[in-house]
């Protein structure tokens, strides 16, 4: 058997063909993973000509024999009909099959489905088959476990193996990147479309196409339905303000134990689509975020991110005891299961969230409120409609957000979010709108 190594193989992989090409894979149990045997001492020969034939002769032999036992040794089991074990936290995936629906589900239950989603003219990385998508759930999901004392997000596995969806759109890269702040209205609605809207899942997007708007994406519920939680990594995406370029699907970690800053960022935009931060925290900041420091997985504001912690302070979002407030330590998408286990808030609503079309997006364009804070605080943008207000969005000092306006009538306030002052209160006229705080 080859002893060749890779940095993030901890056993000597086997060969394997799948369509035509040779892969590598660990094939944990088999006995093509065992060392090499030595080769056995040639005989000597009675003449030069006849030793060359002889060894050449052999050599063929032994090769064919050679391939013969590695494809045996190689080749998948027989299908089991008992659910098969999670994957492994400590070694990288194997190369896998593609598929294009979803698979039978290892076990039930709120879970989080991995999805490799690209334009219809996006660059096919093969992210999906290659185990780098894998590798990059696993490392997150690892980090978790770390800092949760245990709990980790239950995933959609099939086989024993992450079940990792591809879907190429019927749109192309520039029409997606032309929605803008609505991507992910958009993706929510073309994944919905293609039957992706499981009542259970939550859909983690390694989204292969470009943004420019942001590297991340995330709902928030109940205040900003959805059942998607999106990482941009197509070539060419960055965030809007500064400018700054998105890391890029060939950044995903090559090891399950080193979760790196596009893995943190899946991670907590899957924890917005579950509904973290809520504004019930006591750090709550910016719609879904905490003020708390950088350090902070779920951080947002002025200063660098540089996630390397869960809840800091377990105040917010995590463990935080308050009964009455979301939290992360009581959802129905960890295993092991907590007890009293919750969905999300307005999960209902968020599964039946339809998502918006490409169409639909050139209409709410010319009907968007836009709101410019040029002042140095962080502002809040409420929206209230019948006597009931909901969070819509935070602003950042020197930041704008583009707002949705499906009807007229709705009364919106911009206030301080330290002071909570009202700076100003106006209504939706269903023209677009910008307004601009100093």
């Amino acid at each position: 058997c080859l002893t060749l190594r890779s940095e993030t193989h901890e056993k000597a992989p086997c060969l394997q063909m799948q369509a035509g090409r040779l892969l590598y894979n660990s094939c944990p149990g088999s006995i093509c993973c065992r060392p090499n045997q030595t080769i056995p001492q040639r005989r000597e020969a009675h003449a030069r000509a006849q030793e060359r034939l002889t060894l050449l002769t052999m050599l063929r032999h032994r090769a064919l024999i050679a391939l013969a036992l590695l494809a045996a040794a190689c080749s998948p089991p027989e299908p089991s009909t008992s659910p098969s074990p999670s994957p492994s936290p400590s070694s990288p995936p194997p190369a896998a099959e593609r598929a294009t629906a979803n698979r039978p589900d290892d076990v039930s239950g709120y879970q989080i489905h991995a999805m490799y989603v690209l334009p219809i003219d996006g660059d096919d990385s093969e992210l999906d088959v290659g185990g780098s998508i894998e590798t990059s759930v696993m490392a997150f999901n690892n980090w978790l476990a770390q800092q949760s004392g245990g709990a980790r997000l239950r995933l959609d596995t099939y086989n024993g193996r992450l079940d990792v969806t591809f879907l190429r759109l019927e749109a192309s890269d520039d029409a997606l990147a032309a929605a803008g702040a609505y991507l992910l209205n958009v993706l929510q609605h073309e994944l919905k479309a293609h039957g992706f809207d499981d009542p259970h899942k939550l859909y983690a997007v390694y989204y292969g196409g470009r943004s420019e708007w942001a590297c991340g994406y995330g709902s928030w519920p109940p205040s900003m339905p959805g059942t998607l939680a999106v990482r941009a990594i197509g070539p060419g995406s960055y965030h809007r303000d500064p400018g700054t370029p998105c890391w890029t699907g060939d950044q995903l970690t090559p090891s399950v134990d080193d979760p790196r800053y596009l893995e943190f960022g899946m991670l907590h935009e899957t924890l917005h689509s579950m509904g973290f931060v809520a504004d019930c925290a006591p750090s709550h900041a910016l719609a879904g975020h905490t003020a708390d420091g950088p350090q902070d997985l779920m951080y947002s504001g002025p200063e660098t991110w540089q996630p390397a912690a869960l809840d800091l302070g377990r105040d917010d979002y995590f463990q935080h005891g308050n009964p009455d407030c979301p939290d992360l330590a009581r959802s129905a998408f960890l295993e092991p299961l907590p007890q009293g286990a919750q969905p999300p808030a307005g999960w209902q609503q968020s599964v039946t969230h339809k998502g918006t079309s490409l169409r639909d997006i050139r209409h709410y364009l010319d009907h968007a409120l836009t709101v410019v804070n040029n002042g140095n605080r962080s502002l809040q943008v409420f929206r209230v409609v019948e006597g009931a207000e909901r969070l819509a969005t935070g602003v950042h000092a020197g930041d704008r957000k583009v707002l949705l306006q499906p009807d007229e009538g709705a009364t919106w306030q911009v206030r301080d979010e330290h002071s909570a002052e009202v700076l100003l209160e106006f209504s939706s006229d269903g023209e677009a709108q910008l307004v601009e705080i100093p």
